[in-house]
């Protein structure tokens, strides 16, 4: 995809967002086009960013970021890093992440898009990506609050009821 294709699939997948009722708007993230959904007030749904790269000339891929909780603190980030590992190994889709640098926490996912393919399709194929993305964020939301609230320590975590079950 070229730059313009780019915006247009950003564009009007923001518009099938929006006519679905998810507010969906677009922005520039660092000079990249971006597709923002906004966490609903009520939970019901997760906030995310969808964005386009070509990190090479005949591939293009779609990158997908929720952020789940924000500037945690050096010990707090430190103390779920086994926990985030220990959920990665049951993903097919996907990865907890946190950011070493201002310990923000996200899952996070890419997969790579097919540029003669059918955009109705297209569309259909991400929107249900982000729906199990979404769920899976909710639910390591879920499974790392304890941890980071100090209610819980993580080692209590790393055990097989602690497993995400992705669908």
């Amino acid at each position: 995809m070229n730059k313009q294709l780019d915006t247009s699939f950003i564009e009007e997948f923001a518009q099938v967002l929006t006519a679905g009722g998810t507010e969906a708007a677009v922005g520039d993230i660092e000079g990249d086009r971006t597709l923002i959904v906004e966490a609903a007030e009520n939970g019901a749904a997760a906030g995310y960013t969808l964005s386009i790269a070509h990190p090479y000339e005949d591939m293009t891929c779609v990158y997908l970021l929720f952020p789940m909780f924000s500037g945690l603190g050096r010990d707090t980030a430190d103390s779920i890093v086994p926990l985030t590992r220990y959920l990665n190994k049951f993903l097919s889709t996907g990865c907890f992440v946190i950011s070493a640098n201002d310990g923000d926490v996200f899952f996070r996912h890419s997969f790579v898009i097919d540029e003669g393919m059918d955009k109705e399709a297209l569309f259909m194929l991400t929107a249900q990506i982000i729906d199990i993305c979404a769920q899976t964020a909710a639910e390591g939301m879920d499974m790392l609050a304890p941890v980071i609230e100090g209610r819980t320590p993580a080692e209590k975590l790393l055990n097989d009821d602690c497993a995400i079950i992705q669908q």
